[in-house]
């Protein structure tokens, strides 16, 4: 084991590990480097594999999928891990990794951790030229080489880079300390490869690839969303965000009416509750007082279940919307992505409502629409 970091080797594959730029790629798609989304925040997905199989089909983790090229909008309403896939078909066979193996390492890292002197590495692929990181395979800790990382939806088809890293940042104080991961070296994959070993002589580094024919693959990431909407329920008349955190009240025109985490309003109207702490601050959807009963319990929480098109548009857009019994008038309230209300008008139910929100201005708001009880929503990415 080594004691000396090689900095000005650490420093690059920092910078190399950081820059995101749009290029050339190997997986599916990618999703650009950032913090958490935020709830109903649309997530970012770039497309890097060209339009050249006969099928796309997306799951979005959620219960969602879709079928096509260009991924849909992508948003999530609920704290937890999403699982974002892409399957790609097609009736000629076609070549993609099937597993990366690090057989051979230098000795010039640090431990961390528990001292054991054994490396904990993990991969990261980048276009050919490095300046664009797509994803990186999960740790395998303690084990020295051979280490083998299994790929999924990582296609051969053009030239890429594969950096291998040993992980150390965390702290085992009195003993071992290090706050950097060391980037080992990197191999360059040439397009179309059918396999072998791949060797970086300057960093004693040694990949074998592992490659094979499918029609078929699947390329997926996971998207964890750290904090979700409010839900409000009404007891007795007396409002609860189930929040005992920092929670705001409001009411439609945006006056801050009460705090905490039960609200019990003095007027009639609606209402909703934001998270103030954490960085997304989200609100929850509006809920009417009084409520309805004395005693009845009532849970407001978006349903993402709204067909909006065109989207993005100029502001003259179709919403679908599920089947209501009966012939009943439907609300229809729009609100920026912090919960803001910029819009609210009724009018009877049709199951294709015609909206004309040109006045808007450009920007990414959600469309809510009540009607029977039920609560329906969706987004709209409005154009100028």
């Amino acid at each position: 084991m080594a004691t000396t970091t090689h900095y000005a080797q650490l420093i690059a594959g920092f910078l190399l590990f950081t820059i995101v730029q749009k290029g050339s790629a190997q997986p599916l798609f990618y999703l650009p480097d950032g913090p958490s989304p935020c709830p109903g925040e649309v997530v970012q997905v770039d497309m890097v594999v060209p339009d050249i199989f006969d099928t796309y089909t997306w799951d979005l983790g959620n219960g969602i999928t879709h079928q096509g090229y260009q991924p849909p909008f992508i948003s999530y309403e609920e704290e937890g891990t999403y699982t974002l896939s892409l399957t790609v078909s097609d009736n000629t066979p076609f070549r993609v990794i099937d597993k990366i193996t690090v057989t051979q390492i230098n000795n010039v890292w640090d431990d961390a951790g528990d001292c054991d002197n054994r490396p904990d590495l993990y991969l990261s692929t980048y276009n050919s030229s490095g300046a664009t990181h797509h994803f990186s395979a999960p740790v395998n800790y303690n084990q020295s080489p051979p280490v083998e990382f299994t790929m999924n939806g990582v296609l051969a088809h053009t030239d890429f880079r594969v950096a291998v890293w040993e992980y150390d940042l965390m702290i085992a104080w009195p003993f071992c300390w290090d706050l950097s991961s060391e980037n080992l070296g990197y191999v360059l994959v040439p397009a179309n490869y059918p396999g072998g070993t791949l060797s970086q002589a300057a960093n004693n580094l040694e990949v074998v690839i592992t490659t094979k024919m499918v029609t078929t693959t699947t390329f997926h990431r996971n998207i964890k969303l750290t904090e979700g909407f409010p839900i409000i329920t009404c007891h007795n008349d007396t409002l609860d965000s189930g929040d005992s955190t920092a929670t705001a009240w409001y009411n439609t025109q945006d006056q801050l009416v009460g705090s905490g985490q039960k609200f019990r309003p003095s007027l009639p109207g609606d209402y909703y509750v934001e998270r103030v702490s954490g960085t997304c601050k989200p609100r929850s959807e509006a809920i009417s007082w009084p409520c309805s009963g004395a005693t009845a319990i009532e849970k407001v929480k978006p349903v993402a279940n709204l067909k909006i098109y065109p989207n993005p548009s100029d502001g003259q857009v179709i919403v679908e919307m599920p089947e209501v019994s009966g012939n009943p008038e439907v609300e229809i309230r729009i609100s920026d992505l912090a919960g803001r209300e910029q819009h609210r008008e009724n009018m009877p139910y049709q199951s294709s409502l015609s909206l004309n929100l040109v006045f808007l201005p450009a920007g990414t708001y959600l469309v809510h629409i009540r009607s029977e009880g039920q609560s329906f929503t969706g987004k709209l990415v409005k154009m100028n």
